[in-house]
């Protein structure tokens, strides 16, 4: 199964992260610079996601570089999420998707000028 691509994250908004144990998925929602509208990454078939909050380079909540994986087949896939606090999430997972998220869904973005 082909996953689409992510777009640019450099600079965008981590707002949320949803692990929904039972379906073994993991929602980011995450603003990218280049738009107006928060859109959310769906993994599927999740079988690891490491997510350290210890900000070694100060508190942010922005994207500092995404590092993708990309196997011919083999799963799971494994993409890395560089915080610009110096975390790094580590996801592994089956497929991913993009949506864009509804208007009032509750995955409105914070505002957090003190991180940049």
């Amino acid at each position: 199964m082909n996953s689409p691509t992510l777009p640019e994250l450099h600079d965008a908004v981590l707002s949320q992260v949803h692990l929904h144990w039972d379906e073994g998925t993991l929602d980011l929602v995450l603003r990218p610079v280049a738009t107006s509208s928060d859109i959310i990454v769906r993994f599927d078939g999740l079988s690891q996601f490491h997510c350290p909050r210890l900000a070694p380079w100060g508190h942010s909540i922005y994207v500092n570089r995404v590092t993708e994986a990309l196997n011919d087949s083999s799963t799971p896939r494994r993409l890395q999420i560089e915080m610009q606090s110096g975390d790094v999430l580590d996801i592994k997972y089956e497929s991913h998707s993009i949506t864009t998220a509804a208007p009032g869904s509750g995955a409105d973005t914070v505002n957090d000028p003190a991180s940049r």
